[in-house]
């Protein structure tokens, strides 16, 4: 085939989208296909898109486009990315690592989240149309100091806005850091700032909750009726695993999920066909007194009775504040069951791989769960931690 010119309803550099035509011009397929000429075999190749639908083949264009070329500019003699690229706009290099490299990421919606801070920065500049090239230490540093600038507002539930907080540190950073990956990925090269590590930013918080706060918590969620179920069997989801928050929030009982191994009085924190990330989701023993619970939940664990919940931040505050206790977070119960553990002799080891902290390698993990002495000391020690809470909360496990 002949080199055929660039044509069709839609293009990005080389590439065109149209539907493959006969010699008549007639399709020979509903599906649209992507267009490109290759100076190696001489002539003009193809690659269908597996849609008829214009928006769907457009954004399939889009993502071979920036998988083959990393959003550079390329030679159309030779094919080859032209060295040049730092005129590429920030906005549109987010725009192209948002459609190409954050759908494949578990913290998409983090990616996402990070960067709208960016983006919303640079809108309400006098000129949007900032490149790559643009972006150094000094512009960062204006960036943090307008972030800094701007509180967190919190919303309720009927959507009305409450009491606002200031925006930490750590946060802003997260901001910067997705913007180094993102210019990297858009230039091919390192940016001209420097992130810092948001470790050297974060103050863990000093409070830790005691067996007669994480009480208190538990009474408190009893007398306020089914409104505060969520929040309660988030409390104890909590204080049964350890886990992280959003680990908490996302554990079902589903059994497509694999995540409760009732069998074996398992608890996979990492749903089947999650990817692990550098917060590693563990495997962990659950303690006795949960058992009956999750054998009588369908669906996730943390649930009203319209569904699942997403988020109980706003019922955490509401609690904290009647109950006089400071708060730093949801994440309180996660540093507080550590302590607890470590103030009970739990060996090191067991305390860092039931937090995630620790991981296995891939063949011992797999086997290593069934093994009888798999976490023994820190699932007893929970076990007892539940115990106690019995006494003082009474039928903190019971629900209508």
């Amino acid at each position: 085939m002949s080199r055929r010119k660039s044509q069709g309803i839609y293009q990005r550099g080389p590439y065109w989208l149209d539907l493959d035509r006969r010699g008549d011009g007639t399709a020979r397929s509903p599906n649209y296909y992507i267009f490109w000429y290759d100076p190696g075999r001489g002539r003009t190749v193809s690659a269908s898109t597996g849609t008829a639908d214009v928006a769907a083949a457009q954004q399939a264009l889009d993502v071979y486009y920036l998988r083959e070329t990393g959003g550079r500019p390329i030679c159309p003699s030779c094919g080859q990315p032209l060295p040049e690229s730092h005129g590429k706009l920030v906005l549109d290099a987010i725009a192209d690592y948002l459609t190409v490299v954050a759908p494949d990421r578990v913290s998409e919606e983090a990616i996402r989240a990070r960067l709208a801070h960016v983006v919303h920065y640079i809108e309400g500049m006098a000129n949007p149309s900032v490149p790559c090239s643009a972006i150094n230490e000094h512009w960062i540093d204006q960036f943090r100091k307008a972030m800094a600038a701007v509180p967190i507002a919190n919303t309720r539930k009927d959507g009305t806005l409450g009491n606002a907080r200031k925006r930490s540190p750590s946060t802003i950073e997260n901001s910067v850091i997705q913007l180094a990956a993102v210019i990297k990925y858009a230039t091919g090269n390192a940016p001209a700032f420097r992130p810092v590590q948001t470790t050297k930013l974060n103050r863990s918080p000093t409070y830790r909750a005691s067996i007669a706060d994480l009480a208190a918590m538990l009474r408190w969620c009893i007398e306020g009726g089914v409104r505060y179920d969520p929040l309660r069997r988030f409390i104890i989801l909590s204080i049964a695993t350890g886990a992280r928050p959003d680990a908490v929030h996302d554990f079902s009982t589903d059994p497509g999920r694999q995540q409760w191994l009732r069998s074996h009085n398992l608890i996979d924190l990492n749903p089947k066909g999650r990817q692990q990330t550098k917060k590693h989701r563990p495997i962990i023993r659950c303690p006795q007194q949960l058992v009956e619970s999750l054998n009588a939940t369908t669906g996730h664990f943390v649930s009203s009775a319209r569904g699942s919940v997403a988020s109980v931040k706003s019922a955490w505050r509401t609690m904290m504040d009647a109950l006089a206790l400071p708060s730093h977070g949801t994440k309180d119960i996660r540093r507080s069951v550590a302590v607890l553990m470590r103030q009970r002799k739990v060996p090191a080891h067991e305390i860092e791989m039931q937090l995630g902290h620790q991981t296995l390698d891939p063949t011992t993990s797999i086997y290593a769960p069934y093994d009888p002495d798999y976490l023994v000391h820190a699932t007893k020690v929970i076990e007892d931690i539940m115990d106690e809470l019995s006494t003082l909360a009474p039928g903190y496990l019971e629900f209508a």
